[in-house]
């Protein structure tokens, strides 16, 4: 049997699905996932997922930075300090 390479994707594009999937604009998974909409915006044009951003927007997306279900949600004061 063959392997076939798993598909690659851009993360703006997971980005995009998830958001048009929820009906959010950016400004909307800014305000969820506690990050100005600047940086949803410089994320939808391609620029690099930091682990920060990226364990924020998984508590937004209902998951965990490594793809398993999260129980957890963020306030503004806990990344604020």
């Amino acid at each position: 049997m063959q392997r076939r390479p798993a598909e690659v994707f851009p993360p703006s594009e997971f980005l995009r699905e998830e958001m048009d999937a929820r009906g959010w604009t950016a400004e909307v998974l800014a305000q969820q996932a506690v990050i100005p909409v600047e940086d949803v915006l410089a994320l939808l044009e391609g620029a690099r997922i930091t682990g920060r951003i990226a364990e924020r927007l998984a508590v937004a997306f209902g998951t965990s930075a490594d793809g398993s279900v999260a129980t957890t949600s963020l306030t503004t004061t806990e990344f604020d300090a």
